[in-house]
């Protein structure tokens, strides 16, 4: 079993300023056609701070999720963000919203747990091409429950370590789906760890990382399909488990390690015309040219 692993108002004068002002203050008279209304000073002061801030100068608003009872529900450009952590002792369900975009300094930038009593999936699902990235990892998932784990982005996702990182402690399945570029930096693009892994590359996918490790599952067996229009770049290492790698007309160019790890695993081209360097495929029991396939 692989290792836990962690993302990483003060007190103002209580003196009311306005109970040592002259009681001689003069009013502020504001007329209408129809009325006369006299203003006390604290009351010029509220309209005055109003005007100023809730309606002139508005600051750009962060990216962020609301919701509740396990449903959330992600909005707002990215501007000065912090890590949203969501979780739920039950099942989780998160979305996003068209302009959605989150960018933190610290952490991961969406960390989403679920707790050893849940009973319901984890998924987080990017239908709006938004932009996440995190000081650790931009999406983090963490199952203890019984159920899968769905991780779809159609975004750009980048994060410090990790871009998209999955851990599902359960016997269920965990998917992610991509079509948009997604970046690591000291770890892999794309960390998976459970029973059942798949990974899916769509049209549009760009994975890299700048550490040399693309995608990484972690000791179970895996399915990874990459397809047409989709690119990875760097080392692909699947661990133990019975793995399957496909690539399906896509671009394998950049590829630098096809490892399928411990036990019977198989390596499969399809709709390629292309060529591989045979000292990067390594653990790979089976190696399959498919219809369309000329290695």
């Amino acid at each position: 079993m692989k290792s836990t692993r962690t993302a990483s108002a003060s007190a103002g004068n209580t003196k009311n300023p306005v109970e040592s002002l002259p009681l001689a203050t003069p009013p502020l008279v504001i007329e209408s056609p129809t009325s006369s209304k006299l203003l006390s000073f604290q009351a010029r002061l509220a309209l005055s701070t109003a005007l100023a801030f809730g309606y002139g100068n508005r600051g750009a608003y962060a990216g962020s999720c609301t919701g509740g009872v396990g449903v959330y529900s992600c909005t707002g450009a990215a501007g000065s963000d912090t890590t949203q952590s969501l979780n739920n002792a039950s099942s989780l369900t998160v979305t996003t919203s068209s302009g959605f975009g989150i960018a933190t300094a610290t952490g991961n930038a969406l960390d989403l747990n679920l707790t050893a009593a849940a009973t319901g999936g984890l998924s987080f699902t990017d239908n709006h091409a938004s932009a996440i990235t995190g000081s650790v990892s931009g999406i983090y998932d963490r199952n203890e429950g019984t159920g899968g784990v769905a991780v779809t982005s159609t975004g750009t996702v980048t994060g410090g370590q990790y871009g998209i990182s999955a851990d599902n402690y359960s016997s269920s399945t965990t998917s992610v789906t991509a079509s948009g570029i997604v970046t690591g930096g000291t770890g892999a693009a794309i960390q998976t760890f459970g029973n059942k892994t798949s990974i899916t590359l769509n049209s549009g996918a760009a994975v890299s990382s700048a550490s040399g490790i693309a995608i990484t599952n972690d000791g179970s067996n895996s399915t990874v399909l990459v397809n047409s229009g989709a690119s990875v770049t760097g080392a692909i290492n699947l661990g133990g488990g019975t793995d399957s790698l496909t690539f399906d007309g896509s671009d394998f160019s950049g590829v630098t390690s096809f490892n399928g790890g411990g036990g019977t695993d198989n390596l499969r081209f399809s709709n390629i015309n292309s060529t591989v360097d045979g000292a990067s495929v390594t653990n790979m029991e089976i190696v399959t040219i498919g219809s369309g396939g000329i290695i």
